[in-house]
């Protein structure tokens, strides 16, 4: 039998035979601690009348009267049992020398009686186990048959965990085997319940539940383990590219947030504090810009000016800029819009403050957006261009270095079509030019000819053309990046070859 309590003080399980007098025929060597719950499972009884005895530990008897619950399942005596645990739970074991008992694979295992105190999802995971060996998970109604679940590899080979497996209270088993014959080592089982954050309704102001993974699915949204809502499980963080020199994300709407006035037309400007190593090529900056309906989604001038903190040296840039509304919504009203922009002319301070204002004359009104992962040093503001003063914030933005070069520039036959071939390459995203020349000696640029150029977002494309009159294998082919979006194609002679497709297509994936 297995024998579950839960009792208000320690207590100690005894099995007797008949009635008063006792006939005591086990004391369950294990006891459980007051207000913990605890499952004992006792040796094989044969068919008859038995009595189960609730004792308190301690000898000298209780001074007032205490409440249990206790409840009996039954175990078959088929079943070779390797321990007891009540969930939550770990344990450390081996299967090494354990006998194949149950059976569910021609190994070595491990059974293990699981309590599952109350109804909800749980979790069964090997994931912190040796992985010297290839472990594979049975959870089963009865003891050793009437598999319930299984798993093999699911942390990723070798290691197995069943996930949030919806259970209702009761008595189950969890078998430990080895996926082969042979197969044995050791393991740690941990088995809890499988709560966490749950995303649901509207996506631009998502609500958020703690609680099961079926609780989430019942709701539609999307479910993550262990993750609480107060940690703003429910909104995604913008972030910077991967080539950022410095970076301060901007602050979700569940965490503190507001956003500044940088913007003449009321003579307020932002100031905030940097330190790079490099020159920057690229700014991203976050706001809200208010106003009528078009403010956000129109384009704004913006002056961004560089200050270096050492010598007083300046570098400003003008840019027109359409920003990208976020779907997030904050303080129940508010959208903040993402502005990026590539710098003409690489920024060549490397400590100081970068100043950011929005610069159209009209009805519309740019906040910068404060962060939460700043760097400790608030920022400045200044009104009417006086002297900037420190305030209590810090704001959100990034600085981005040289984007990387193109690679794995290839030139393959184009099949089926005489003459014809095919230059595949990966880009980050921004401004690509292909150039070409026959002659081994060439000097580039000076001695090549622009083959086709254009934006492209980041990713691996091709550009497919006919060579009828000059072998491609006499062709030399240069591929260059300009973060920058450009405004024309680079000048270039005319091309000998003839496109047979767009100029520029997503690279199918090549099988090697």
């Amino acid at each position: 039998m297995a024998v579950t309590i839960r009792a208000e003080f320690g207590s100690q399980i005894l099995i007797t035979g008949g009635s008063c007098p006792w006939n005591i025929l086990e004391v369950l060597p294990a006891w459980g601690y007051s207000c913990s719950t605890a499952t004992f499972i006792t040796s094989c009884l044969q068919p008859g009348s038995y009595a189960v005895v609730v004792v308190p530990t301690v000898y000298s008897g209780l001074d007032a009267l205490y409440d249990y619950r206790m409840r009996v399942d039954l175990v078959p005596c088929a079943c070779t049992l390797d321990g007891n645990v009540t969930a939550p739970a770990s344990l450390s074991d081996n299967t090494c020398g354990a006998g194949n008992d149950c059976n569910l694979r021609d190994s070595e295992e491990k059974t293990y009686a699981v309590v599952i105190p109350y109804t909800s999802d749980w979790t069964f995971s090997l994931c912190n186990s040796d992985p010297s060996w290839d472990p594979v998970i049975y959870l089963t109604q009865n003891c050793c048959s009437t598999v319930i679940a299984s798993d093999d590899d699911g942390c990723g080979y070798p290691l197995s965990t069943i996930n949030c497996l919806p259970l209702s209270a009761g008595v189950y088993y969890l078998s430990v085997e080895g996926f082969s014959t042979g197969s044995c080592g050791e393991f740690e089982l941990n088995v809890y319940e499988c709560i966490g954050s749950c995303c649901y309704g509207d996506s631009g102001n998502p609500a958020c539940a703690y609680g099961t993974n079926s609780m989430c699915i019942g709701l539609g949204g999307s479910f993550t383990f262990a993750e609480p809502c107060s940690s703003g499980a429910c909104y995604t963080r913008p972030t910077c590219s991967g080539d950022a020199l410095y970076s301060q994300l901007p602050a979700l709407p569940d965490e503190d947030w507001n956003a500044f006035q940088s913007d003449p037309s009321t003579d307020w400007r932002q100031y905030e504090d940097f330190s790079v190593v490099g020159d920057i090529h690229s700014v991203k900056f976050w706001g809200v810009v208010l106003g009528d309906a078009s403010c956000a989604t129109g384009a704004r001038d913006f002056e961004i000016l560089f200050i270096d903190s050492v010598n007083n040296v300046t570098q400003t840039y003008a840019v027109t800029l359409t920003g990208t509304v976020l779907p997030a919504v904050y303080w129940g009203a508010y959208q903040i819009v993402e502005f990026n922009t590539f710098l003409p002319t690489p920024c060549t301070i490397s400590d100081g403050y970068v100043r950011i204002v929005e610069m159209n004359s009209d009805n519309c009104h740019f906040y910068w957006s404060v962060t939460v992962l700043g760097n400790g040093i608030r920022a400045f503001e200044d009104y009417l261009g006086g002297t900037p003063y420190q305030t209590t914030h810090e704001l959100a933005f990034c600085l981005g270095g040289k984007c990387a070069a193109p690679d794995s520039v290839t030139i393959e036959l184009y099949t089926g079509i005489e003459d014809a071939y095919t230059l595949r390459w990966w880009q980050p995203a921004g401004y690509v030019t292909l150039w070409w020349s026959t002659d081994p000696n060439a000097v580039f640029p000076t001695s090549y000819n622009v083959l086709v150029g254009g934006n492209l977002s980041a990713g691996t494309f091709t550009y497919s053309f006919f060579s009828p009159d000059i072998p491609a294998y006499e062709m030399i082919f240069v591929v260059t990046m300009e973060c920058a979006p450009l405004l024309t194609s680079p000048e270039g002679g005319d091309s000998p070859v003839q496109v047979i497709s767009s100029p520029f297509s997503p690279a199918a994936p090549v099988q090697r």
